[in-house]
């Protein structure tokens, strides 16, 4: 049967994306094999074919990982989720293990799979702080030389760090693109006790306008509505990754929506930076 199916046949069943899908939901290669109805001998010569996989070492990560995952499947995360954790400078690799409840070496495997470059969190950490400092008036306060390890020496520092350190990348870039097409006056962390007391992202007082940048992963993708979906997605999640999806968008986000609506406030919400651009292009030039 082998003979017969060869790797053109199982490349036409079965493509690179839906094969890099399959594998970083550690599926093993029987079970990708049964599902495309295809020999499963097939399966190491297709995986070769399309590269995905730079070392033996990774492939045979990969098998013992799936075999594993046959009888105690792990919570695995998309790429964009990865990537999130990846990007903020705030998260150390303990940080994520224990967010996500994935092992540091499975977390880094799966970066291979999405091609992302797994770089030291301190590193990157060390690297955001030297830069910010080289720009600011508080050089004399920060050794560029320090190693930085996670959040104790975050917290050490923080009182002679400018505001913006602990804010998202996003959020930052958001902030900028606001100013590009909107001239008046921007009020960042807009606290109001009486109509919405929570600290907002972003208010323009001219419009007298809240906007919130919901671009972390514990926002969702969407307002939470309770439908069918969404509960569906909450319950996909596992350990702390799914007590701060409903801390978050489940329940934060919900009690502010509530607030404005019941306050009557101009009051947006933006899941993506595309999304915020656009709405600035269209809404906000001045």
């Amino acid at each position: 049967m082998t003979n017969k199916y060869s790797i053109k046949n199982a490349q036409n069943k079965l493509s690179k994306e839906q094969l890099l899908l399959e594998i970083a939901q550690l599926n093993s290669m029987t079970q990708i094999a049964e599902k495309y109805n295809m020999p499963h001998q097939v399966m190491p010569s297709l995986i070769w074919s399309y590269n995905i996989f730079s070392t033996n070492e990774e492939f045979n990560y990969y098998k013992k990982l799936s075999h594993f995952s046959k009888y105690n499947k792990e919570h695995l995360i998309t790429k964009e989720e990865l990537l999130d954790y990846m990007n903020n400078t705030q998260y150390t690799w303990k940080d994520i293990t224990n967010i996500t409840g994935l092992r540091r070496d499975t977390l880094k495997f799966l970066c291979s799979i999405y091609n992302i470059s797994p770089t030291s969190r301190e590193e990157t950490i060390k690297r955001q702080m030297t830069k910010i400092y080289s720009n600011s008036n508080n050089k004399n306060n920060w050794n560029s030389d320090k190693t930085i390890k996670g959040h104790k020496e975050i917290k050490m520092h923080n009182a002679n760090i400018p505001n913006y350190i602990s804010k998202n990348k996003m959020e930052e870039n958001a902030y900028q693109i606001l100013k590009k097409y909107y001239s008046n006056k921007i009020i960042r962390e807009y606290y109001n006790p009486k109509e919405y007391p929570w600290n907002c992202d972003l208010y323009l007082p001219d419009k007298n306008l809240y906007i919130e940048l919901n671009f972390h992963y514990t926002h969702g993708s969407h307002p939470y509505t309770g439908s069918e979906e969404d509960i569906k997605i909450y319950n996909s999640k596992k350990g702390r990754f799914k007590e701060e999806l409903k801390a978050v968008w489940i329940d934060g986000d919900t009690k502010k929506r509530n607030t404005a609506k019941k306050h009557n406030l101009n009051y947006l919400e933006f899941y993506s930076l595309n999304d915020f651009e656009t709405y600035c292009k269209n809404n906000l030039i001045s």
